[in-house]
């Protein structure tokens, strides 16, 4: 190192206009008062190089998108810090999910129901997020977009030791195509009495 002869070491220039005298970072040394005589071709005498690191993080369970976080000691170094390394702050993105959709910490999921178990009742599994299966009945004369709620499969609440609701969205599903015998059967049908049209002319 040497002594920065612009600004014979204070780092600082100064300069006279008028009566007034005014001061400025030695723009030739960037305040320190020295230059290196032969810096590194690397850094350039910065002590420092740039390089991208991975770094494995603990994700806490039940954040949410644009939650925030401090992981001390993996950000960069900073010069005037004296080499110790700064923080790195995580911001979270969340990513959508093929199936569930998310409100806060309740999850809604959409399931589908063949008409004839819309008017019969029966039986339906419902998947959670974390792979478990749930049995439900499905109620005689659901209708379509009736919630069926599961308390506390949702997702989990974050700092607490508690979890949102599921909620599974009935979608009545209706044949394609019918068969002889089967549009026969519905004609009969139509014919009994809670399937007769109501309607006075």
């Amino acid at each position: 190192e040497e002594l920065c002869a612009h600004c014979g070491g204070t780092g600082q220039i100064f300069t006279q206009r008028g009566g007034w005298q005014t001061v400025s970072t030695c723009p030739h040394c960037n305040g320190k008062g020295k230059k290196l005589i032969n810096p590194c071709p690397h850094c350039n005498g910065s002590g420092m190089s740039q390089e991208t690191n991975q770094v494995e993080l603990n994700i806490p369970k039940g954040i949410s998108e644009g939650f925030q976080f401090t992981v001390q000691g993996e950000g960069c170094i900073a010069e005037q810090n004296n080499g110790v390394k700064g923080d790195l702050i995580v911001l979270i993105k969340e990513k959508e999910h093929d199936t569930f959709i998310r409100d806060g910490n309740d999850l809604y999921y959409e399931i589908e129901v063949p008409i004839i178990d819309a008017i019969l009742g029966g039986t339906k599994t419902v998947k959670t997020i974390d792979g478990k299966t749930l049995s439900t009945k499905i109620p005689q004369g659901v209708e379509d977009g009736t919630k069926i709620r599961f308390i506390g499969k949702g997702m989990p609440v974050y700092g607490y030791n508690s979890y949102g609701n599921l909620y599974a969205i009935v979608k009545l599903v209706l044949p394609k195509k019918l068969n002889d015998n089967e549009i026969k059967l519905l004609q009969e049908l139509k014919e009994q009495e809670n399937f007769k049209n109501n309607e006075t002319n």
